[in-house]
C-alpha cells in the first residue's frame, strides 16, 4: 500500500537538527542498527502535509463517500453525466439555465464544480469496449482486425474522455457554551488553528452533522436532475482512489481493481515514548496513505511529481550525492485572473474542448448579500462624492467615471434588493498535465489561444503558489487554497455551466468512428435501453457511402453472432456472403434459384397454441388472401371484388383440407385446379364464370407458366443461415411480381425474427436480429412495402430486431404517412452528403438548428480513409462522426466501380477466387501489382 521508505533515511524535523554533528555517514549507519523499517512502511516525509484530511468514511445509507477536514469541515462528491452541447434551442437553453440558477440560489456554503479531460490509453479503451465476437476463427480474425485498426487509431490521435463531478461542502455552526471566560474563549481560538477542530467533535455532533450534509446534498443532487442530468453518489473506496490517482500519476493508468484500498489502523496508538524509540509502528494514516510520491515545488510555475520508487536510488549514502533526473508528471496551474467582458450561457465551451489533459475547477463561494449590499452603498455613496469633490474642492465639472461607479453600484445594490439574486465568490482554475517540459508548455498556449475566445477572460499561471493551487485543483476535495476569487453574481456563476460534452453515441455497443468536433470514439448500440426503438434510417446522395454505413454495422453484428436479413437491389451485397460462413444469396425472380410457397403454416397458432394443418388461423388465411389480391392486381395494387373474396377464401380453405389428409402443405396449383373445378361444376353461372377467370389469371404462377418456377412448389429458402440476402433486380420489370415477392419477404422477416427470438429466449440469451432495405423508396411504392415498414417499426423493439432503411432523399419516406413515422420517430439517424434541395425536409423532420444544417452542408468524405456523418441518436446526442471503416470491412462492402472493385475482382482472381484471402491481402496494403505468389503460399 505504502512505499517502504525507510524513516530512518529521511531527513530529521528536529528543530534542533542544525546543532548536530558528525559524519553523516556515520549517523547512517547508526540509524541501520535500529528497528527496521520494511515492517510499517513509510511514505515521503513531506507528503502528507499536503491534504488537511483527517478522515474518510463510507456511508451506507446513501452510498457516499464523506470527507472531514482538519478545520471540521465536511465534503462529498457526485459523478455527473452533464448535457449533450447539440440541440439547443433557445427554449432548451433557457431552460436549463433557470433550473441551475436554483441549484445555485440553493447552496448554502460552497460547491465545486469539476471537469476531468482524460487521454484514453489503448488498454483502457479495449477493457472497456471490446469487439464482440463469437467462437468462430474467421469471425475472431475480423474482430482482431477490428481492434489492430482502433489500436493505430488511438495511437495517433488524443482521445479525450470528459468526467463531470459536483462537490459539496458543509461546515457546521461552531458551538460555543452559554458562559465562557475570554481566557477560555482565547485558549479555544489557539487550539482551532493549531490543532485539527474535527478530533474534538463528540460523536453526536458527527453524527449530526453527516446526516445534514447527505440531507442536503441529495437536494442538490435532485436541482441537477432537472438540468437533464444523473447524478451518482461516489462512494469512500472511489473517492479514495480517485485522489490517489491525482496524487500518484504513475499509478494513475492501472485498472481500479488493482489499486489500493483505503486501510483504517488496526491497532491503538503507540505510546509517545515507545514511538520516541521507535517512530516507524506508528500506523498510516489515510492521507499518508493517498501520499505516495515525491512532490516537487521548488519551480515557481509548475509541480513535479515522480515515483519514489525511481527516487530511492539516490538516497543511498555511498551514492552521488547530486539527485539524476527523475521521469514524472509535470502540473502547471492556470487561473482566470480577469472576468470576460460579458458572459453569455456556455460561454466556457472552447476551454473544454482542448487537444490536451486537463481538469478545470469551478469554485462557487456563497456571500453575505446583506453585507455585500451595504458594502456596495459605502462605495455608491464615496463615488458620488467624488463625482462633484475632489481633494482640492469643488471640481468644475463633474467626474463622468465616478458618477457611471456610483450608478453601477446602486443598479447593482437595487437588483440585489429586489432580486433572488446572490453573491458568490467565484474562481477558475485550469490545471494542465504532461510527461515533459515541451508538451506541458504547448497545453500552456492552447490555453491562453482558447482564452480569448471566451469573451475576453484571461488565464495566468499562478507563479510562486503551484502548491496551493494543486491541492485546490483536486477533484472532491472543495479546498480553495489559493482564493483567487472574484465577487460575482448569480448570473455570472450560471453562464459558467461547465457540465456539456459533446460525446455521441452509446457507452458501448459497435465502433463506428471518432467524433468530427473531439475525437471521442463513437459506437453504436441499437439496443440501448434509453432508446424507444431499434430503427435507423441511412439517406444521402449516390456515392456518399450509404451502403457502406449499412455494411460495416452489419459486419459488426455478424461478429456478435446476430442473424441478419437483406434486401438488395443492386448487387451490393454478395461480395458479404462470398467471404462470411453461414450465408445465403438468393436472387429473387423468374430464374431464380429458391421457390416461394405462400401456404407455409405459422410456427404456432394464437396463444401459442399448435397449429392444425387443416384448419389454420383466420389470420393466416387473410394473408394469403391479401397475397392473391396483389397476384391479381395490376402495377402491385390490391384488386379483388365482392364476388372474388368469397370464392378465393372458399377455394384456400378446401386445399388446406385435402392436403393435410394427403400430409404436405398446398401450393398454387391446387388452388387451381380446384377453382378449375368449381368452374366445371358451375357452369353457365356467375360463379362458374368468376372460379374461371380467376383459374386463368392464378395459372401464371403455376408450373410450365411465367412465374411457376418461383411460387408453385415447397419453399427452398434456408432457414438456418445467419446471413441472407436477398437479391430483387431481376424483379424491377414486372410491378405485380415486385409487389407479390416484397409481401411474402415481409412476412418471412417478422417470422424469422419472431423464431429466432423464441429460440433465443430458450438458450436464456438475448434476441439479435438485423433487417436491412437498400434503396427502400422502391418498397414503398407497394401496399405491401408499407405494412412491412410499419410492422417492422412497431415490433423491432418487441422482437429485438434492428431495422436499417436505406434511402437517397428523406422526402421518399415523407410523401406516406406509414412511412413518415418511420422517418420521424426512429431513434437512429445517420445523415450522409446531400443536395441542398432537401435541406428544409431535413430540418423540419429532425428539427435541426442553423448550426446542425451548416454541419450538414459541409460533409466531407475521402474514399477509403474516412466520411462524415451527422448522427442523431434519438434525443440524447448529435453531431458530425468520422465514419472509418476497418480495413478488412471496407473492401468487402466497397461498391466504388472504377478502382476499388476492379481491383478486388484482379485480387481475387490472383488468389485463385478465395475472395477471403484477396480481401486480407488487400486490408494489409497489397495490390494486384504488389502481389508475389509467396502471399498466396502464406495463405
Amino acid at each position: 500500500m505504502v512505499t517502504s521508505i525507510k524513516r530512518s533515511y529521511q531527513k530529521e524535523n528536529s528543530l534542533l537538527g542544525f546543532l548536530k554533528r558528525g559524519d553523516e555517514a556515520s549517523q547512517q549507519v547508526g540509524s541501520n542498527s535500529r528497528l527496521p523499517g520494511e515492517p510499517v512502511p513509510r511514505p515521503h516525509s513531506s507528503a502528507s502535509c499536503l491534504l488537511p484530511l483527517w478522515d474518510l468514511f463510507h456511508d451506507d445509507a446513501s452510498g457516499l463517500g464523506i470527507l472531514v477536514l482538519k478545520d471540521g469541515t465536511y465534503r462529498c462528491c457526485f459523478e455527473v453525466d452533464g448535457v449533450h452541447v447539440s440541440g439547443f434551442d433557445e427554449v432548451r437553453l433557457v431552460s436549463l439555465m433557470n433550473h441551475f440558477t436554483g441549484f445555485l440560489n440553493g447552496i448554502d456554503t460552497s460547491v465545486q464544480l469539476t471537469v476531468v479531460c482524460h487521454n484514453i490509453s489503448k488498454n483502457e479503451y479495449f477493457q472497456k469496449h471490446p469487439v464482440e465476437c463469437t467462437e468462430d476463427n474467421f469471425l475472431r480474425y475480423v474482430a482482431r482486425v477490428v481492434e489492430n485498426d482502433q489500436a493505430n487509431l488511438l495511437s495517433r490521435n488524443f482521445i479525450p474522455e470528459l468526467k463531470f463531478f459536483v462537490s459539496f461542502c458543509y461546515r457546521p455552526p461552531k458551538e460555543k457554551p452559554q458562559k465562557q471566560s475570554l481566557i477560555k474563549s482565547a485558549v479555544n481560538n489557539v487550539m482551532d488553528a493549531f490543532t485539527s477542530q474535527a478530533a474534538r467533535q463528540s460523536v453526536g455532533s458527527h453524527f449530526k452533522n453527516v446526516t445534514t450534509l447527505v440531507q442536503r446534498a441529495n437536494g442538490y443532487i435532485n436541482q441537477l436532475g432537472s438540468c437533464g442530468m444523473i447524478g451518482r453518489p461516489v462512494s469512500a473506496v472511489e473517492y479514495f482512489q480517485m485522489l490517489y490517482k491525482e496524487l500518484n500519476p504513475s499509478q494513475a493508468s492501472l485498472p481500479s481493481d488493482t489499486l489500493p484500498m483505503p486501510q483504517r489502523p488496526l491497532t491503538q496508538a503507540a505510546p509517545p515514548s515507545v514511538r520516541r524509540v521507535f517512530p516507524d509502528t506508528e500506523p498510516a494514516t489515510i492521507r499518508q496513505q493517498l501520499c505516495e510520491s515525491r512532490y516537487d515545488f521548488s519551480s515557481p510555475d509548475f509541480v513535479k511529481i515522480t515515483d519514489m520508487t525511481e527516487y530511492l536510488p539516490s538516497t543511498d549514502p555511498y551514492s552521488d550525492p547530486k539527485d539524476p533526473e527523475i521521469k514524472g508528471r509535470y502540473i502547471r496551474t492556470l487561473y482566470m485572473n480577469r472576468l470576460p467582458e460579458r458572459t453569455g450561457p456556455l460561454w466556457l465551451q472552447p476551454l473544454l474542448r482542448l487537444n490536451c489533459e486537463w481538469r478545470m475547477n469551478i469554485y462557487a463561494h456563497k456571500l453575505d448579500k446583506e453585507l455585500f449590499r451595504k458594502n456596495l452603498q459605502k462605495k455608491q455613496a464615496q463615488a458620488t462624492a467624488n463625482t462633484y469633490q475632489s481633494i482640492m474642492g469643488q471640481r468644475s465639472a463633474p467626474n463622468q467615471e465616478e458618477a457611471e461607479k456610483a450608478q453601477e453600484a446602486a443598479h447593482i445594490g437595487s437588483e440585489l434588493y429586489t432580486t433572488n439574486i446572490e453573491v458568490f465568490n467565484y474562481a477558475i482554475y485550469f490545471t494542465l498535465f504532461a510527461d515533459s517540459m515541451e508538451e506541458l508548455n504547448r497545453s500552456t498556449e492552447f490555453v491562453r489561444s482558447a482564452a480569448p475566445q471566451c469573451r475576453g477572460a484571461r488565464f495566468v499561471i499562478g507563479y510562486h503558489e503551484q502548491k496551493s493551487l494543486f491541492v485546490g485543483s483536486l477533484p472532491g476535495l472543495g479546498i480553495d487554497v489559493a482564493r483567487r476569487g472574484k465577487a460575482v453574481r448569480t448570473p455570472t456563476v450560471r453562464n459558467s455551466f461547465p457540465f456539456v460534452h459533446a460525446k455521441l453515441g452509446s457507452e458501448k455497443g459497435d465502433w463506428l468512428g471518432f467524433s468530427k468536433e473531439t475525437l471521442e470514439p463513437v459506437f453504436l448500440n441499437p439496443y440501448d435501453e434509453k432508446l424507444p426503438n431499434a430503427l435507423c434510417i441511412v439517406f444521402g446522395q449516390p456515392g456518399e457511402g450509404k451502403s457502406m454505413v449499412a455494411q460495416q454495422i452489419i459486419q459488426m453484428k455478424t461478429l456478435s453472432g446476430a442473424k441478419t436479413i437483406i434486401i438488395d437491389r443492386s448487387g451490393s451485397y454478395r461480395m458479404i456472403t462470398e467471404v462470411y460462413d453461414d450465408t445465403a444469396y438468393i436472387k429473387l425472380g423468374p430464374d431464380g434459384q429458391v421457390c416461394i410457397n405462400l401456404y407455409d403454416l405459422p410456427l404456432s397458432g394464437p396463444e401459442g397454441k399448435p397449429v392444425d394443418p387443416a384448419n389454420p388461423p383466420e389470420s393466416h388465411i387473410i394473408k394469403i388472401l391479401n397475397f392473391h389480391s396483389v397476384m391479381l392486381g395490376e402495377k402491385g395494387e390490391q384488386s379483388l371484388n365482392k364476388d372474388e373474396k368469397p370464392i378465393l377464401m372458399q377455394g384456400i380453405q378446401a386445399i388446406y383440407r385435402s392436403c393435410a389428409a394427403q400430409g404436405r402443405i398446398p401450393i398454387e396449383s391446387d388452388l387451381v385446379a380446384w377453382l378449375s373445378e368449381e368452374a366445371s361444376r358451375h357452369t353457365k353461372s356467375k360463379r362458374g364464370e368468376v372460379c374461371e377467370d380467376l383459374a386463368n389469371r392464378l395459372s401464371l404462377y403455376c408450373k410450365g407458366a411465367i412465374f411457376g418456377k418461383l411460387f408453385d412448389g415447397p419453399t427452398s429458402i434456408p432457414m438456418d443461415t445467419q446471413l441472407m440476402v436477398f437479391d430483387t433486380s431481376d424483379l424491377a420489370h414486372d410491378k405485380t411480381l415486385e409487389a407479390v415477392v416484397t409481401l411474402f419477404v415481409s412476412d418471412y422477416v417478422l417470422r424469422r425474427a419472431a423464431q429466432h427470438k423464441a429460440e433465443q429466449v430458450a438458450k436464456g440469451k438475448p434476441s439479435r436480429f438485423v433487417f436491412c432495405i437498400d434503396e427502400l423508396w422502391r418498397l414503398l411504392r407497394y401496399e405491401g412495402g408499407k405494412t412491412l415498414v410499419e410492422d417492422a417499426s412497431r415490433t423491432s423493439r418487441h422482437l429485438g430486431l434492428l431495422f436499417i432503411g436505406i434511402s437517397q432523399e428523406l422526402g421518399d419516406l415523407l410523401r406516406d404517412d406509414r412511412a413518415r413515422n418511420l422517418a420521424t420517430n426512429s431513434a437512429i439517424k445517420i445523415i450522409l452528403g446531400n443536395d441542398p434541395s432537401n435541406f428544409d425536409a431535413i430540418r423540419d423532420a429532425c428539427g435541426l438548428t442553423p448550426q446542425e444544417m451548416s454541419s450538414i452542408a459541409h460533409l466531407t468524405r475521402k474514399n477509403r480513409e474516412y466520411s462524415d456523418a451527422f448522427l442523431i441518436y434519438h434525443k440524447m446526442s448529435r453531431g458530425v462522426v468520422k465514419l472509418v471503416v476497418p480495413r478488412f470491412m471496407y473492401w468487402v462492402a466497397t461498391t466504388e466501380p472504377n478502382t476499388d472493385q476492379p481491383m478486388r475482382s484482379k485480387m481475387i482472381e490472383l488468389c485463385q477466387g478465395d475472395a477471403r484471402w484477396a480481401c486480407h491481402l488487400l486490408g494489409q496494403g497489397y495490390t494486384p501489382e504488389t502481389f508475389t505468389e509467396d502471399l498466396l503460399q502464406s495463405g
